[in-house]
Parts: structure tokens; sequence; C-alpha cells
């Protein structure tokens, strides 16, 4: 800022120390100015851009890295659900037993299936 002040004050004696009439003053200020306010406003512009590109990579980054586990997360659900449904298609006689030691270690490594129990529950609830 001390520096803008220190460039315009200079500036201001050059023009005022040249034998420019009056109006001819005004103007070399008025040209001075737009100048300024030209530089201030491209200043902007490319600060403005290069900061939505750091900020665009950053959330491309953390996007991509979410968006990866999501879909990893889901292919684990989904090979648990067509495990379950060959189990069921290959098997004639499925009673609780069978069932009961084929699913125990999907529900006790924490997938999902275990929440696939309870949509099938409430969607029954609902009479769908």
């Amino acid at each position: 800022m001390a520096l803008a002040v220190q460039l315009v004050t200079a500036l201001w004696i050059i023009i005022v120390s040249l034998k420019i009439g009056s109006v001819g003053r005004v103007l070399l200020l008025a040209v001075m100015l737009a100048v300024g306010l030209a530089f201030s406003v491209t200043a902007f512009i490319v600060v403005r851009h290069l900061e939505n590109a750091r900020l665009e990579g950053a959330f491309q980054q953390r996007a991509g890295a979410i968006a990866a586990s999501l879909k990893r997360s889901l292919d684990i659900s989904l090979d648990d659900v067509y495990s379950l449904a060959d189990f069921l298609t290959v098997s004639n006689d499925v009673d609780a037993a069978k069932f009961r030691s084929f699913v125990t270690p999907m529900l006790e490594s924490g997938a999902a299936v275990a929440h696939l129990g309870a949509a099938c529950d409430g969607i029954g609830a609902i009479g769908v």
C-alpha cells in the first residue's frame, strides 16, 4: 500500500512538473487511474483463477478418494449379496442352520448384508 502511495505521489510530481495545461493534467491523471484499475482487475482475475484451480484440484482429489472407497464398499456388499443368491440357487434344501452357518461369517465381518435383512423387514412391514 505504501509503495502504491509513493508511486502515485511520484507520478503526480512528474505530471505537475510538466508544462501541460489543466485539461492535459486531468487527462493524464485519468489515463494513470485507468491503467491502475486495469492492472488491479487483471490481478484480481488471475488470482481468482489460480485459487479456483487450486480448490478444484483439492476437491477432485478428495472426491476421487471418497468415490473409490464407496465403490470398494459397494463391490464388497454386492459380492456378499451375489454369494447369498448363489448359495440359495445351488442349495436344494436350505434350513435355518445351514443358512445361519453360511451368513454368520458375513455378518461378523460387519458387512452391509446385515442391513439387507432390516430393509427386507421394513419392506414387509409396509406391505410391499
